[in-house]
């Protein structure tokens, strides 16, 4: 009976190592998505520049870093409208309007929703069984966990392609769980003094 437990644990910390590679995946492909439709808007604006074929390459911050940066500053501004058919029209911050699908409007609604205490000046954390039972009671339909992580997925590649926004402001964290990073408190403003002159 204990070796039976002791495999059931070790299984099981087999799958957490499992989904943590499977999100950093997902990420990847998020980014590699966003570079590729970078490059494809600049070679279709004729914008795209040549390299010089004598100077040194450029080291430059990796996208997905700064994507992660400027999304941890969360979104100021976020609307979320339902129409007719279950779909919604979103807008983050200054981009454009786009429309979602009912299932990932839902997504989104309950990942901007007000959550659990934050203090970070974002919206709180939700665990990913919380995501779960209210995706459940909103569609109707069983979700699992699996479908939530799927969906997550989706989601970041809608926002991305309908709207132009970093994917990134959906954010997934092992301990904490899931949530879209928008604003609830201003970003704090820091004053500095001039020194005195001597």
């Amino acid at each position: 009976m204990d070796d039976l437990a002791e495999r059931v644990r070790y299984l099981g910390r087999r799958l957490k190592v499992l989904a943590d590679k499977i999100g950093r995946t997902e990420e990847l492909a998020t980014t590699i998505e966003y570079e590729l439709e970078r490059l494809e808007q600049a070679i279709e604006a004729g914008s795209l520049p040549m390299p010089d074929a004598g100077a040194p390459p450029r080291r430059t911050l990796p996208v997905r870093v700064a994507l992660r940066q400027t999304a941890e500053q969360g979104a100021l501004l976020f609307e979320l409208k339902r129409l007719s058919d279950g779909s919604a029209a979103v807008r983050v911050d200054a981009g454009k309007a786009f429309q979602l699908p009912p299932a990932l409007a839902d997504l989104l609604s309950v990942l901007a929703a007000e959550g659990g205490p934050s203090e970070d000046g974002l919206v709180g954390w939700k665990t990913l069984d919380e995501v779960r039972i209210v995706m459940t009671k909103k569609t109707g339909k069983p979700t699992s966990k699996h479908a939530v992580t799927q969906q997550v997925y989706r989601l970041r590649r809608e926002i991305l392609h309908r709207g132009g926004v970093n994917p990134f402001l959906i954010q997934s964290h092992r301990r904490h769980g899931l949530r879209f990073a928008r604003r609830t408190k201003p970003v704090p403003v820091i004053h500095c003094d001039r020194p005195e002159r001597e």
